[in-house]
């Protein structure tokens, strides 16, 4: 049983922690845990295509079963913390949330290739999908100063 699911506790909890209700959350979960076994490693492009690197799980097993892994992913989608946050959070060093957030970001958009409930929870209005393309520009831009 996941630690970090026994913590949140209500459904106001959910949605205020996650960004999704525990059904959506159910829905979602069976779909990113094929995704998360079928796609270990997932090419992400830099540079415009110009150079490919693969990103992997970190070797920590910090999150050690799936619930925990979507949970640590929709946390960070719902609030958007620092690296340092999401450590500090879920009890890893930075540089290994880093590592999750990147990898874990190129598998929930697998997810919701082939499931579309994110489409309506997390991403939901217009403001959230400006907030997220925004994002996703800034990883993608850190990406090429690493």
């Amino acid at each position: 049983m996941s630690h970090y699911i026994n913590r949140i506790t209500t459904q106001r909890q959910f949605s205020v922690v996650l960004g999704v209700t525990q059904e959506e959350f159910d829905q979602l979960l069976p779909t990113f845990s094929k995704v998360l076994q079928e796609k270990p490693e997932i090419n992400y492009q830099k540079n415009r295509g110009a150079l490919k690197i693969k990103l992997r799980m970190p070797h920590s097993q910090a999150l050690k079963t799936n619930t925990d892994t979507l949970i640590f992913t929709l946390y960070y989608m719902k609030n958007y913390p620092t690296d340092d946050v999401m450590g500090f959070n879920f009890e890893i060093g930075q540089s290994t949330a880093e590592a999750y957030v990147k990898t874990l970001l190129a598998i929930l958009k697998e997810t919701q290739k082939r499931q579309r409930t994110l489409k309506n929870t997390v991403i939901s209005t217009e403001t959230r999908k400006i907030f997220i393309l925004e994002k996703q520009w800034w990883v993608q831009h850190m990406m090429h100063i690493v």
